[in-house]
């Protein structure tokens, strides 16, 4: 079994502990509503912040030590974390603005990892083809693994009028690909 490393698994707690603070209710009546609903928003601003320096920084250790991210079993669980941040992100209604920085950064993770020249097998060295190698067969398995699109009105519509059902399986690329299309860029979205 792989041994998800801490700083995804921070992420993945700060994640959890964003959407549990989301969806409990808010406090009793009276005076101390307001207080706790303040307390709440500073803790999601916290909880926001933590969660970007976290990715900022897997993101930079990638772009720096790419062999190491790859070798160290950090590239698959970073890219799930982002993966998953997008899509979380596409299918709230309405749209997140507060999260934009963080979202931001999941996508140049992501695009980081995609333009990286290591990764591609650019070197012509032998035990550098070898591991680039490992991570395109690794980075192409991840990409075409199934995934359900999320639940996105514009989404939605567009495989209606396409005579599709939304809830079909497509791969992961597929799946980010029309997520940020619907989700992200709607008044380009056709």
């Amino acid at each position: 079994a792989a041994v998800t490393p801490q700083l995804v698994q921070a992420a993945a707690a700060l994640a959890a502990t964003r959407h549990s603070s989301s969806s409990s209710s808010g406090g009793g009546s009276g005076g101390g509503s307001s207080s706790v609903s303040v307390g709440r928003g500073q803790l999601s601003a916290m909880v926001e912040r933590g969660m970007l320096k976290i990715v900022k920084t897997l993101s930079q250790v990638q772009q720096e030590h790419p062999w190491s991210f790859h070798h160290a079993d950090v590239l698959l669980p970073t890219l799930d974390l982002c993966y998953n941040e997008l899509l979380l992100a596409a299918a709230a209604a309405p749209f997140p603005p507060a999260r934009e920085a963080l979202l931001t950064c999941c996508c140049n993770t992501i695009l980081g990892v995609l333009d990286c020249p290591g990764y591609k097998g650019r070197d012509k060295a032998a035990n550098i083809k070898q591991m680039s190698e490992e991570v395109s067969r690794q980075l192409a398995s991840w990409w075409t693994a199934a995934a359900a699109p999320p639940h996105i009105p514009a989404l939605t519509a567009a495989a209606a009028a396409a005579g599709q059902q939304q809830q079909q399986q497509h791969s992961q690329a597929a799946v980010l690909l029309q997520t940020l299309v619907a989700g992200y860029f709607p008044l380009t979205y056709r």
